[in-house]
C-alpha cells in the first residue's frame, strides 16, 4: 500500500535535495540533468512565484518509491483562463517525466498509477490534470500512455521540438572527417581567419570561477540577436538569475561547462553546456552580433563538440530545434511532444470535447486542402 507526501513549499523542498538525487540515480524512467534538485531549485526560486508548489511523494512503508515535481498553475488556452497542474518548468529544458525507483515493469505502472489516482482524488477543481513534455517513445512516453488508458483519462498529444544529437563513438578524427567537405572547409577557414584577426583564444569554464564565467557569457548574451528577441539569457532578471544560480549548483557537482570565445581579450561567443552521467546537453549557445563575419557560434560549437569525443562523452545532445547548423554534424534526432491530460471538470470536459472534435477537423481539412494544392501543381 502506497501513501503520499505533498511538499508544498520551497522551505520543504529544500530538505528533500539528498533523497531526490538519490533517487534519480536509481531510477531508470528519466536520466537527464532537467530532472535533478539542483534545475528544479534553482528553475522555482525564479519562476515559482505564480505557481503553487505540488512535488507528490510516494511511498511504500517507509521507502520513498516515487517523486512526481509537479506544480499547481493557472494557464490560457484559447484565451479562456484554466487551472492546471504541469511539472515544475516553463518548456526550457529538453526532458521531464517522473522519478520512480527502478523496478520491473508492473511496478513502475503501478506506483505512476497510483500517482495519477492521488491526483484525480485531490484536484477535483483543476481543469487540465496535467500539462507534461517528453521523449517521444521513451519509458516515460509509454508509460504515461499505459496509465491514461487504463484510467480512461481524456488526453491529447501535441509536437513541439525534433531536438539533433551525436552518439559519441570512435576518436574526433575520424569523425570530423565523416562530415561534409563544406562544413570542414568552412572550419578550416574561419580557423584561419582568427589567426588573422588578432589573438583568439577558447576558454573552458567548469569548477570554480563560475563568477567570472557568467560575467562573460552575460556580455556577449547583451549582444546576440536572442537578446532583441527576448530569449537570450540576459534577456530578463529571472533568466539571468535562474542560470547564474544553476551555474553554481551544477558547477560544484562537475556538471558544467561554460565555454566563451575570446578575441583580442573580448568575449564574443559563449555556450552553456551541462554535463550529466556522460552526455552533454547544449543549452544556451550566442555571438556578438559585430562578429557575425567570423561564425564565432560555429566555431566554438566545433571544439564543444571535439571536447565530448576527447573525454569519452556517450552523447552530445543540443536542446531545442533540428536548426540547419545543427544537422550538419548529425542525421540523429530525437522527437519530443507535449502531453495535455483533461480533468472531469465542465471547462476540462468542454475544452477536450473542442479540441478532439473541431480543432482537429479543421487541421485535417486544412492538410486534405494543402495536399490537393500540391497535387494540382
Amino acid at each position: 500500500m502506497y501513501t503520499y507526501e505533498v511538499v508544498d513549499t520551497f522551505d520543504k523542498f529544500k530538505k528533500l535535495q539528498p533523497l531526490w538525487n538519490t533517487l534519480l540515480d536509481q531510477s531508470d524512467i528519466v536520466d537527464a540533468p532537467f530532472m535533478t534538485f539542483e534545475w528544479f531549485a534553482s528553475w522555482w526560486q525564479y519562476y515559482g512565484n505564480n505557481n503553487k508548489m505540488f512535488v507528490i511523494l510516494v511511498r511504500e512503508g517507509s521507502e520513498t518509491v516515487g517523486i512526481a515535481p509537479f506544480m499547481r498553475t493557472k494557464m490560457s488556452w484559447r484565451g479562456f483562463p484554466l487551472a492546471a497542474i504541469s511539472v515544475m518548468d516553463n518548456y526550457a529544458c529538453g526532458e521531464t517525466g517522473l522519478i520512480l525507483q527502478k523496478q520491473h515493469e508492473a511496478r513502475k505502472n503501478e506506483i505512476m498509477d497510483s500517482i495519477f489516482r492521488y491526483m484525480q482524488e485531490h484536484n477535483s477543481r483543476c481543469d487540465i490534470l496535467l500539462s507534461i513534455s517528453v521523449l517521444k517513445d521513451s519509458v516515460t512516453d509509454k508509460a504515461l500512455t499505459g496509465v491514461f488508458r487504463s484510467r480512461k483519462l481524456e488526453y491529447l498529444t501535441y509536437p513541439t521540438d525534433t531536438s539533433p544529437y551525436i552518439p559519441v563513438q570512435g576518436n574526433w578524427e575520424e569523425y570530423f572527417r565523416s562530415r561534409s567537405r563544406n562544413l570542414r572547409s568552412k572550419l578550416n577557414r574561419v580557423r584561419n581567419l582568427y589567426k588573422r584577426a588578432g589573438d583568439y583564444k577558447i576558454v573552458k569554464y567548469t569548477e570554480g570561477n563560475m563568477e567570472q564565467a557568467m560575467n562573460e557569457l552575460l556580455q556577449v548574451s547583451k549582444k546576440t540577436w536572442k537578446y532583441k528577441a527576448g530569449t537570450a539569457i540576459a534577456s530578463s532578471p529571472e533568466t539571468t538569475g535562474f542560470f547564474s544560480t544553476l551555474a553554481e549548483s551544477l558547477s560544484r557537482k562537475g556538471w558544467l561547462d561554460i565555454w566563451i570565445l575570446k578575441l583580442n581579450g573580448t568575449p564574443i561567443a559563449s555556450a552553456y553546456n551541462m554535463k550529466y552521467k556522460k552526455k552533454v546537453y547544449a543549452s544556451k549557445m550566442g555571438y556578438d552580433e559585430d562578429y557575425k563575419h567570423l561564425s564565432p557560434s560555429e566555431f566554438l560549437n566545433a571544439e564543444a563538440i571535439k571536447d565530448a569525443f576527447e573525454n569519452s562523452m556517450l552523447e552530445f545532445n543540443w536542446l531545442g530545434k533540428a536548426d540547419t547548423y545543427k544537422m550538419k554534424w548529425t542525421s540523429f534526432c530525437r522527437e519530443h511532444q507535449k502531453y495535455v491530460v483533461f480533468n472531469n471538470t465542465l471547462a476540462g470536459k468542454a475544452l477536450y470535447l473542442f479540441e478532439a472534435n473541431i480543432v482537429a477537423r479543421l487541421k485535417g481539412l486544412r492538410s486534405v486542402r494543402r495536399r490537393a494544392q500540391e497535387t494540382a501543381e
